[in-house]
């Protein structure tokens, strides 16, 4: 597969998760690449920042939890939020004011007040979050320090009043100055075209973005216009074009499932989990396990479309929230479906909530249009989220899984005898030793620390001082090299240390 169709398929997802209109990360790319142009970058440069635009909120998900806990719904504060420009007070406080429109009024007065007291403790490492988990991601791509520099900096201003770090001026690089104008033009040209993206971006050069890169957003504009986003942006890759092979289609796979999984607390690591159920009960039941394990990597990347007052929520979902919370299925297929290399796994991906007897969703199809992969894939979702704990209730132990499984007429049998006995052959191993060089306790704190515990909580969970949970929980970041709560469980997600 195109590596462009990975880091376009991220920005689709990206996009969803971060309440934009569809194409908003596909155009800022079109755009980017054509400023790009303009300035007379050469090609290595223009690659550098073809990639970087598409990735720019890939970290998006990693701060879901810290916004939602600030205004009570992440997408509220992200749409409501998008557009302002920070540094005025004129233009941010109205859309402050409106944070909650739409729910009642209570709801609303608590995202206003919440906002307005925590916003200076939870903003700046929320948009922190965001940058280390996208430099994460294009670390294991393999896309280079100039795109991870990018991406850094995807926060920053012109004038310096950005985020997280305030650089400022030319000491932003190139990219991130390109792509700032780019993506300013694009979210503008989604909501008032084309004069009202114009009028915007130059009202904010010399504050927002840089006044050099500002003067040419036309060439961005016009790039903008092409009838297929996703097939301009394709071929707009310099070439020669980046290509992955098939070996590593599951590593690629593990990131969007990454990606997924880190938007809300509760479920990190679980689509990596099902992957494992779900290859190996297949491989029982005489199914190729590689593409059943893509397959269910991907199952659940819909989910970041859908808000964490949903997905956190402690108590029983409302009908209209249930149905929404349903609709992630639909989501996972829309934006896997444009990838070609991800096309054959796409159907059966979204089918990950179906069920034998058509009560499942998005689709409601049963019998034998349900085929044994499926059924597979739908018997171990239910497993690992059964054995994980989740807002309205705790994990359930693993005589309580058997038993809730086989009583669940609508899972079929033998999908759930393979899953269960898939359950109990892999037993976890103790380690002899932790990767980036941490100690148990270590571990054992940063999966509390991953799953939103305060040092309090922590200190309360295990016994110990705030003072010694603060120092565990600083030298583990120092070993490795992080300084959020969200790349802290990226790191555990990926060696499987949760």
């Amino acid at each position: 597969m195109r590596l462009a169709e990975l880091t376009a398929a991220i920005a689709r997802a990206a996009d969803v998760a971060s309440g934009l209109p569809p194409d908003t990360a596909l155009r800022t790319c079109l755009g980017a690449v054509a400023l790009a142009r303009a300035d007379g970058l050469g090609d290595e440069e223009v690659r550098d920042v073809f990639h970087a635009a598409l990735l720019r909120h890939a970290g998006c998900t990693a701060a879901a939890h810290e916004e939602t806990r600030l205004v009570g719904d992440d997408l509220d504060l992200r749409t409501t939020m998008g557009l302002a420009d920070a540094a005025s007070p004129r233009d941010a406080l109205p859309r402050v004011l409106s944070l909650g429109k739409g729910r009642g009024p209570v709801a609303r007065v608590r995202a206003v007040t919440g906002f307005m007291r925590k916003a200076g403790q939870v903003v700046q490492p929320a948009f922190r979050s965001k940058c280390e988990v996208a430099i994460r991601f294009a670390v294991r791509i393999g896309l280079g320090p100039r795109v991870e520099r990018a991406l850094a900096e995807a926060y920053e201003r012109w004038d310096g009043k950005g985020m997280p770090a305030g650089a400022r001026g030319d000491a932003l690089s190139r990219a991130a100055r390109i792509i700032g104008v780019a993506e300013l033009a694009a979210s503008f040209l989604a909501v008032g075209g084309a004069a009202a993206a114009r009028e915007v971006v130059r009202a904010r050069a010399g504050g927002q973005v840089d006044p050099a890169v500002a003067v040419r957003v036309d060439h961005a504009l016009e790039a903008m216009r092409a009838p297929s986003s996703w097939d301009a942006v394709l071929a707009a890759e310099p070439t020669p074009h980046a290509s992955v092979g098939a070996e590593r289609l599951t590593a690629l796979a593990e990131l969007l499932a990454d990606f997924a999984d880190l938007k809300s607390v509760w479920l990190l690591g679980h689509s990596r989990e099902v992957a494992k159920l779900a290859a190996t009960a297949g491989a029982a039941l005489g199914i190729e396990p590689t593409a059943l394990a893509t397959a269910a990597l991907l199952h659940d990347v819909g989910r970041a479309a859908i808000s964490n007052a949903i997905w956190d929520k402690p108590g029983a979902l409302e009908p209209g929230e249930l149905e929404l919370a349903r609709s992630h299925a639909y989501q996972t297929e829309r934006i896997l479906a444009p990838v070609a290399a991800l096309r054959p796994f796409a159907r059966l991906a979204s089918m990950a909530h179906e069920r034998h007897d058509g009560s499942g969703y998005h689709r409601g199809v049963a019998g034998s249009a349900l085929d044994t992969a499926a059924r597979v894939l739908a018997a171990a979702d239910v497993a690992q989220a059964l054995g994980a704990a989740r807002p309205h209730r705790p994990a359930l132990a693993p005589d309580a899984i058997v038993k809730a499984m086989r009583a669940d007429e609508a899972l079929d049998r033998r999908a759930v005898e393979a899953v269960l006995l898939a359950a109990g052959a892999a037993p976890r191993r103790a380690r002899a030793s932790y990767p980036g060089g941490l100690s148990e306790r270590e571990v054992e704190v940063l999966r509390l620390v991953a799953h939103g515990l305060t040092d309090k909580e922590i200190a309360d969970r295990l016994g110990i001082s705030h003072r010694t949970v603060h120092h565990h929980n600083q030298h583990a970041f120092d070993k490795l090299g992080v300084s959020t709560r969200a790349a802290a469980a990226l790191f555990l997600i990926e060696n499987d240390l949760l």
